[in-house]
């Protein structure tokens, strides 16, 4: 009498090849737009990380100059001199592909010796639904969080 040999059915290997895609199909989304949130974040606090440099070079009086940043749609400019349109160093970033700032071109300089900026300046960095704040007051305290 021959040996039976034990195999999974047809119908057993799609239900277990159906299961696997449904997961994939809710968790890959899932994961690609928690890793464009965390590229927000990061964005986010690089930016803050940036204002906070220019406004302690300003305060040390490195190069003897002002020291600002200029916000554009997709990125932003540190540059040294008394405006974005009349300075000499200037240095561009990318806040990264789909976060865009929520402000027109806007700018702040920090004056040579003063942690103070030129404005009050809200930047809103955003991605889908979300939103990572800058908030830079008139003594030049920098505060930034998530806002959901």
């Amino acid at each position: 009498m021959p040996k039976l040999l034990k195999a999974y059915t047809t119908l057993e290997v799609i239900v277990v090849v159906g299961i696997i895609l449904l997961i994939s199909g809710l968790v890959v989304p899932m994961s690609i737009r928690q890793t464009k949130l965390n590229e927000l974040s990061v964005a986010g606090k690089d930016f803050h990380s940036h204002v906070f440099v220019q406004q302690q070079n300003a305060f040390s009086g490195k190069n003897d100059a002002n020291h600002g940043v200029y916000v554009e749609n997709d990125g932003y400019w540190l540059f040294e001199g008394e405006s974005f349109a009349t300075s000499t160093v200037k240095d561009k970033f990318s806040f990264g592909k789909g976060i865009n700032a929520l402000v027109g071109n806007t700018e702040v300089v920090f004056a040579k010796g003063s942690q103070k900026p030129s404005q009050d300046i809200t930047i809103v960095l955003s991605f889908d639904e979300r939103n990572y704040v800058i908030l830079i007051n008139e003594e030049g305290v920098i505060d930034s969080y998530v806002q959901k």
